[in-house]
């Protein structure tokens, strides 16, 4: 299986200049669903497509047989070109990581492992308490109360760039408080941005938000082989589009009209 994500404002456009026959409005297409089509040329290519976003973008995941998938590449850059769309190839990883940490969208191994929990990682809302028992309940019930939570950082210094990897230590007013995990530059906001951890006092740790976000931030970090601090500025919640309406294409070019 081959996989292409088709990302960006102008995505639902191109999608429905290359499949036709498929409805790719939010109400017959919403978020979060699958739909299995065809490629509509000789090569009949079926795959399915994903409304998922790991880029915080409307867009597209394509998942194709592996001998299917030039054709659909060929069809994408085809039609964006007949339809004036400025369709490149985007990098699997300096890209999307720099995209995916301005959504907060955490990646396993970097910002979340087996000894997080998902309160502490931002991802309460996965868990369904009332679902009844469920592998690995009992020990989350022992840590409801989060120890360390972990939010997004914009960096003010375009030159001294964090590693992440937990080699960037977070001080807040002057104690260290925790560690980045994931690194990239934010090119919307022309900035470093992280995200990481940060410890948090027993009497916040219900509700951590409002001490989360005030006091002066610093991350340390290596920079020209020295050992130096640099300000930053912390977010509760992501620090782009945090309502989600580029990826539930409320916002922008959605290609909801017909036009050529």
């Amino acid at each position: 299986i081959a996989t292409l994500a088709v990302m960006g404002p102008k995505s639902r456009r191109l999608m429905k200049a290359v499949f036709p026959h498929v409805q790719w409005d939010n109400a017959s297409f919403p978020f979060g669903t699958l739909q299995e089509i065809e490629l509509p040329s000789e090569s009949a290519v079926k795959l399915h497509a994903l409304r998922v976003s790991f880029a915080g973008e409307l867009g597209w995941e394509l998942h194709i047989p592996a001998g299917g998938a030039m054709a659909v590449y060929d069809a994408l850059f085809s039609f964006a070109k007949s339809k004036a769309i400025d369709l490149r190839d985007a990098g699997m990883w300096s890209l999307l990581q720099s995209l995916r940490i301005e959504k907060g969208f955490v990646h396993n191994g970097h910002d979340i492992h087996p000894k997080i929990t998902p309160m502490e990682a931002g991802l309460a809302f996965t868990v369904d308490w009332k679902k009844g028992d469920f592998a690995g309940r009992a020990a989350l019930e022992t840590r409801k109360t989060s120890r360390k939570r972990l939010i997004s950082f914009q960096l003010s210094d375009t030159e001294k760039t964090p590693h992440g990897h937990y080699a960037d230590i977070v001080y807040r007013n002057g104690q260290r408080v925790g560690y980045l995990t994931s690194t990239g530059y934010s090119h919307t906001l022309d900035a470093p941005i992280a995200l990481g951890f940060v410890d948090l006092p027993p009497e916040v740790a219900k509700k951590p938000k409002a001490w989360l976000e005030e006091g002066d931030y610093e991350i340390e970090l290596l920079h020209h082989g020295k050992i130096t601090r640099t300000p930053a500025r912390p977010s509760f919640s992501c620090l782009v589009d945090p309502k989600s309406a580029r990826v539930h294409g409320k916002d922008g070019d959605t290609g909801e009209d017909d036009s050529p």
